[in-house]
């Protein structure tokens, strides 16, 4: 069972890299939306989207690790 979650959050993660360019084209737009906003580097949308990659796979991680700790089942959004 604790194999199979772990797996699932590797794919999860495979998945993340392999949108990042999506993403960044979506962060592009809500970056723009912002009339505060002029022009925006091309790197810039990459870097937020890689930032937010690594943000939500630490953050699956402690899920994670306080979910086998408090000895749970289920993740939930008690364990964040």
């Amino acid at each position: 069972m604790v194999g199979d979650n772990i797996v699932i959050l590797r794919i999860f993660a495979k998945h993340m890299v392999l949108t990042r360019w999506r993403w960044s084209a979506r962060i592009k737009k809500i970056m723009q939306a912002d009339e505060d906003v002029g022009k925006i580097a091309l790197a810039v949308p990459v870097l937020v989207s890689k930032a937010l990659e690594l943000f939500l796979q630490d953050l699956c991680d402690r899920t994670y690790e306080i979910t086998l700790q408090r000895g749970a089942k289920t993740m939930s959004s008690l364990h964040l």
